[in-house]
């Protein structure tokens, strides 16, 4: 299974993980499909490596949810997310 996927790494240390975006082919498919609405989440501090997760969600015309992409980053701040949106 192909899974696309976006890592960055920091600049001043390469071996930290700064940020990683992935998606399955059904998240694309519906994604594709149903564009119109995307909403974006964050958990913070859940797992054990201390990186917030994200959440891409989207919404169907008969209005459920489905999944359109995933990362981790390690912070909150404006270059986190920034690395997120220029991924999607």
């Amino acid at each position: 299974m192909d899974v696309p996927y976006v890592v960055k790494w920091a600049d001043d240390e390469p071996s930290r993980l700064v940020g990683l975006v992935w998606t399955f082919s059904y998240c694309l498919q519906m994604w594709k499909r149903f564009p119109e609405v995307i909403s974006f989440d964050n958990t913070y501090n859940t797992n054990r490596f201390k990186l917030t997760l994200f959440q891409a969600t989207g919404q169907t015309c008969l209005g459920s949810v489905f999944n359109a992409a995933f990362g981790l980053i390690d912070n909150e701040r404006r270059e986190g997310f920034q690395f997120l949106s220029e991924s999607i």
